[in-house]
C-alpha cells in the first residue's frame, strides 16, 4: 500500500494527529502533548497513535527523560503533509 493510499484511509482524529506531528518544529511529541494541543481525550490519542503506527505512518521511541512514555515522530522518508 503506498503512502497516499494510507493517508487517504485515515480517520479524522488520525489525520489531525498526523498533521500536527508533521508540522511540529521539534517533530517528536508525547501523547500528553498531543492531548494538550488537540483537546482530544487521552484514549482517542492513544488509539489514533496505535493505528498510525500500525499503518507505518508514525514511529515511536522511548522517552529517555520519562521511561513511562514514548515519543512519536515521522521519519524523513515518511514525511508528507495532507
Amino acid at each position: 500500500m503506498d503512502e497516499n493510499h494510507k493517508i487517504n484511509d485515515l480517520s479524522d482524529t488520525e489525520l489531525i494527529i498526523y498533521n500536527i506531528i508533521t508540522k511540529e518544529p521539534k517533530k517528536e511529541l508525547k501523547p500528553t502533548e498531543l492531548v494538550r494541543i488537540t483537546k482530544l481525550s487521552p484514549r482517542k490519542i492513544r488509539t489514533a497513535l496505535k493505528r498510525l503506527e500500525e499503518k507505518e505512518l508514525v514511529s515511536k521511541k522511548p522517552d529517555f527523560m520519562d521511561l513511562r512514555s514514548h515519543l512519536y515522530y515521522i521519519e524523513n522518508s515518511q514525511e508528507q503533509t495532507v
